[in-house]
């Protein structure tokens, strides 16, 4: 099964440049950093479907290549989620390619190819540095931009760190040294989900609990952990209607 391990920290622009700057990120890099306009498009029916299904559609721009991404929420715990991705010739959605996704089976493809509209957008310059870790493979990435509406726009300083290959445990190890030393915060949401709650104005609304998904033979540890963060996520994602 495709997935993807991502845990995510709001940081200040300037604490973003201090840490691209940081020797001890350098000394973990096994290949050079690269630097992108990332701009992506996301993709849902007016009455939001695909979101109501826990799904995200997007058609990423980098330079030339287009690049299709459909994600889902799984039970892979809080980091982690479906992702399914290929390179498409167009701007938009090729549902053709969609079949053995999360879409193919939640919905009728060919109802979707005609309700189908862009909601909202993210427009990041990326730093993306590959780092080894407790011997796992990593990427740091660095995302300065915004996120927006026809009507709307809200900036975007985050920092992503995203298991390549190996444990996930490398993941915990970087995110706690970058809060040692820096001014940053725990990152509850994507970029798809503060862009819909701009697309449907729900910024600084309450956010409600969603439910926690504890499949049958799971250990009591790894419930207990579910559980826990399933917690922090309603706290942290409360934060602006505090």
């Amino acid at each position: 099964m495709p997935k993807e391990i991502e845990f995510k920290l709001h940081i200040p622009v300037a604490a973003g440049r201090r840490l691209a700057d940081r020797p001890w990120l350098h000394a973990m890099m096994y290949k050079p950093a690269e630097r992108h306009r990332l701009v992506s498009v996301y993709f849902d029916t007016p009455e939001f479907a695909l979101r109501q299904r826990g799904i995200t559609l997007r058609v990423r721009h980098d330079g030339k290549k287009r690049l299709q991404t459909i994600k889902a929420d799984t039970a892979l715990g809080p980091f982690g989620r479906q992702e399914w991705e290929e390179e498409i010739s167009g701007d938009e959605p090729d549902l053709g390619r969609a079949r053995h996704t999360a879409l193919d089976g939640r919905l009728d493809l060919k109802t979707l190819k005609h309700e189908l509209t862009a909601v909202f957008a993210t427009d990041v310059n990326r730093t993306a540095f590959p780092l080894r870790c407790d011997g796992s493979e990593l990427e740091l990435a660095i995302d300065h931009g915004h996120v927006r509406t026809n009507r709307r726009r809200e900036p975007i300083s985050e920092v992503e760190i995203e298991l390549k290959k190996g444990n996930p445990s490398g993941v915990v190890t970087i995110a706690r040294r970058i809060a040692r030393n820096l001014p940053v915060s725990y990152g509850s949401k994507s970029k798809a989900e503060r862009g819909y709650a701009l697309s449907a104005e729900e910024k600084g609304k309450a956010v409600f609990a969603s439910a926690t998904n504890l499949q049958p033979g799971i250990s009591v540890g790894d419930a207990f952990r579910l559980i826990g963060f399933s917690c922090l996520n309603h706290l942290a994602a409360n934060q602006e209607a505090v």
